[in-house]
């Protein structure tokens, strides 16, 4: 019924052909976008890295006072992108849509809020550019995760081997060789 993407760009450009393909204009919505990264923005050392995905983990693991440094904890992520998520839903009841947004705010939401699989599992698996998380249900009954496709849909061609961290950048150590 409808195609709504992040506030930033990227989702607007995996969402195309998507939205070509069913003749749908991908409607803009704040609060699906990446989790921010406060401090650590635009850094893509080790140490950056791994304070990142150790913010998304203690948040996995139910510590959701944990903060990003100098950014958001988690309360405040799944209030964000809980409210993105719930108007979507009240704008179209029994309706089928698809929300183009970013791999971790995917992976952290949907090991949070869905009844059927814990955080766990969202850690265990990986969720490339174009991989695709199904949901069913609603806010009020509760969500259903009833399929992890985890590999891009465009095949190999549009997998990135080069990136190996959430930035899609090389790691860059801070220790000299």
């Amino acid at each position: 019924a409808a195609i709504y993407v992040s506030t930033l760009v990227r989702t607007h450009l995996t969402a195309g052909p998507l939205a070509e393909r069913f003749g749908v204009t991908p409607i803009e919505t704040a609060g699906l976008h990446e989790i921010e990264a406060g401090d650590l923005e635009g850094r893509a050392d080790l140490a950056a890295v791994r304070g990142y995905q150790g913010t998304l983990k203690a948040w996995g693991d139910g510590d959701l006072s944990h903060a990003m440094p100098g950014g958001p904890d988690g309360v405040a992520f799944f209030a964000r992108f809980d409210g993105a998520v719930q108007r979507i839903a009240a704008a179209h009841p029994d309706e089928t849509v698809a929300i183009v947004s970013h791999g971790a705010a995917i992976r952290v939401w949907c090991g949070g809020v869905p009844v059927n699989v814990d955080p766990a599992f969202a850690i265990a698996h990986e969720l490339d550019n174009t991989g695709i998380v199904a949901l069913s249900g609603s806010p009020e009954a509760g969500w259903v995760l009833e399929s992890w496709m985890g590999e891009p849909i465009g095949g190999p061609a549009v997998d990135d081997d080069g990136g190996p961290d959430p930035t899609g950048d090389p790691i860059r150590s801070t220790h000299s060789a």
